[in-house]
């Protein structure tokens, strides 16, 4: 199969990102690094994506500094580790709202307790960091407890990872309707 975007039209010339770099990225992938919590194996998935921008735009050799950045916003191409993020909320939303008849809620879910909400400081990172203080961040009012953690490679399975993202998220987003709603209202709320 082969795949170039010739033959795309302008209408289909801003969306032709999408079926390009995916591709291109699931035959890069080994299962170490589905979703690496490690700043230098995010790295190397970035750097994936962002060769594979430069395939779309057929631009090889340009060089000058923000090119491959002003090629992802054209494109409009989150960074992988947002879509991941993303991907993994939307999934939660499902098993919060009951769609994912293997992973029941009651199960495997313990909502807190309301009280009062924390809202800390944000820094942008792109690392993890051992901030105890985001464990008990609650933007909502449908917030679950996060589980003990002993082992990093716990804190970064998917539970405890997504349970304090969701945590994080806003009222109105926790709160849609269906799981469309919920994708357009955390796509807005990461665009701010």
């Amino acid at each position: 199969m082969k795949t170039t975007s010739e033959g795309l039209g302008d209408e289909q010339e801003e969306g032709k990102g999408s079926f390009l770099v995916k591709p291109a990225l699931a035959r890069k992938k080994t299962k170490k690094s589905k979703d690496p919590y490690l700043k230098q194996d995010a790295d190397k998935m970035e750097r994936i994506q962002r060769n594979a921008v430069r395939f779309i735009s057929r631009d090889y050799r340009s060089t000058t500094p923000g090119f491959v950045t002003g090629l992802l916003k054209k494109y409009k191409l989150h960074t992988l580790q947002e879509r991941r993020e993303q991907l993994r909320l939307t999934f939660f939303f499902k098993v919060v709202e009951g769609l994912v008849p293997a992973i029941p809620p009651d199960k495997f879910l313990i909502p807190q307790k309301p009280g009062r909400r924390i809202r800390p400081r944000t820094y942008q990172s792109t690392s993890h960091t051992n901030n105890p203080v985001e464990n008990y961040i609650r933007n909502n009012d449908r917030c679950f407890a996060v589980p003990r953690c002993n082992t990093e490679q716990y804190k970064q399975s998917f539970f405890p990872r997504t349970i304090i993202a969701w945590n994080r998220l806003d009222d109105t987003v926790v709160h849609s309707d269906s799981v469309e709603c919920f994708k357009s209202a955390l796509a807005a709320a990461s665009s701010r």
